[in-house]
């Protein structure tokens, strides 16, 4: 019986051990294409418009999820999520020079 508790508790621990947790698809696809490149020299502006490029089709998906929102709270909550992605970059560069 202890046997199958175990085992009914630790096969599903496996299953999420390698998730690091929920991630929207438009926050994978930005991470994806952001956080590699937070140790070269590119500006972290330009990090972010290409991955705002290559990330199009999600972050679509999520402005009409949002379509029923005021005009300008989605404007503001556009350029705070792309403003985050360019503080990010800085914020763990800052943070590696400091090492």
């Amino acid at each position: 019986m202890r046997r199958v508790l175990f085992l009914g508790i630790f096969y599903p621990a496996l299953a999420f051990s390698n998730t690091p947790g929920f991630m929207t698809p438009e926050v994978e696809c930005l991470n994806n294409n952001t956080i590699p490149f937070i140790s070269t020299i590119t500006p972290a502006n330009k990090i972010v418009e290409d991955a705002y490029i290559k990330c199009k089709p999600e972050l679509d998906a999520w402005s009409k999820s949002r379509e029923m929102l005021p005009e300008e709270m989605r404007e503001s909550q556009y350029k705070e999520f792309h403003d985050f992605y360019i503080r990010m970059i800085e914020k763990r560069r800052a943070y590696g020079a400091k090492k």
